[in-house]
């Protein structure tokens, strides 16, 4: 009988440690999907800041434009106020405004080229954006759950942890209260030691 318990004993300890490392593989590998999710979501930030930074440098650019326009307008205006004192300089000042007119129109081209891109920029970023909150929804929950699980399962590990222990204080105490060691009372169980 005692040769039976200790095979089923042996039985369910085997059948035990084989679920455990089924589960730590398990979880191992839910651990690694979502690391590898994380690699992922870490690229898609790095291209959105890519992004960012091309934007920002256009963004500069067309501040640094913007301010030409408004310095050549200044010019413009300050020579215009001037034509009306110096009317000897007519014929310069008409060959300066226009040359000055085509510049602004260059630079206003420019300026509205990178209009369009920064449109363009806008689009992508509010595009990478959504594909960016569409995976935080995608695999948030999956993660929470991962953790969850690891969370039950060291949960589980600490009460059989604490119910072995106190097992263990009333094996002690039985033992002393019988004049018998721990060893002779699994005996008289049929309690393997190792449980």
């Amino acid at each position: 009988m005692d040769k039976k318990n200790e095979e089923s004993n042996a039985s369910i300890r085997n059948s035990s440690k084989q679920a455990f490392e089924k589960l730590q593989n398990y979880l191992l590998a839910e651990i690694n999907s979502s690391g590898e999710d994380l690699l992922l979501l870490e690229n898609l930030n790095l291209a959105a800041k890519a992004g960012f930074d091309k934007l920002s440098v256009q963004t500069q650019t067309s501040l640094a434009q913007s301010t030409k326009i408004q310095q050549t307008y200044k010019q413009i205006d300050l020579y215009l106020d001037q034509t009306e004192h110096i009317t000897d300089q007519v014929a310069d000042l008409e060959v300066l405004v226009g040359e000055l007119d085509e510049y602004s129109k260059v630079l206003e081209a420019k300026f509205s080229r990178i209009g369009s891109d920064l449109k363009q920029l806008e689009s992508e970023l509010i595009s990478l954006k959504t594909e960016h909150d569409n995976l935080r929804v995608k695999w948030g929950g999956s993660i929470d759950e991962a953790k969850t699980l690891v969370k039950d399962h060291i949960e589980t590990l600490h009460l059989y942890n604490e119910t072995k222990d106190a097992a263990q204080i009333v094996l002690g105490k039985l033992a002393e209260m019988q004049n018998k060691t721990i060893k002779e009372l699994h005996a008289d169980f049929n309690i393997s030691p190792s449980d």
